[in-house]
């Protein structure tokens, strides 16, 4: 994986937090502040199939009898 780490201005307390950010096998981003203990992380999941269907509604896709197959790799 491929990481940078870095400081930042915490949204909550305007301290300084710690970020890191991976970008394989996708962009993933964490921070957390050691004064106020705001946090923030990538999530990563697959919709359920209602909701996959909504949103391929959405886009005028054809709806889904099932959910396609996800790589758990990308699953944390």
């Amino acid at each position: 994986m491929s990481s940078n780490s870095y400081g930042d201005t915490c949204p909550n307390c305007q301290k300084e937090m710690d970020i890191c950010q991976e970008s394989r096998p996708i962009d993933y981003t964490t921070g957390q502040c050691p004064h106020c203990g705001f946090y923030y992380f990538t999530k990563t999941g697959q919709m359920d199939l209602v909701e996959l269907n909504v949103l391929r509604d959405d886009l005028e896709l054809k709806p889904l009898k099932k959910l396609p197959a996800i790589d758990e790799e990308l699953l944390w």
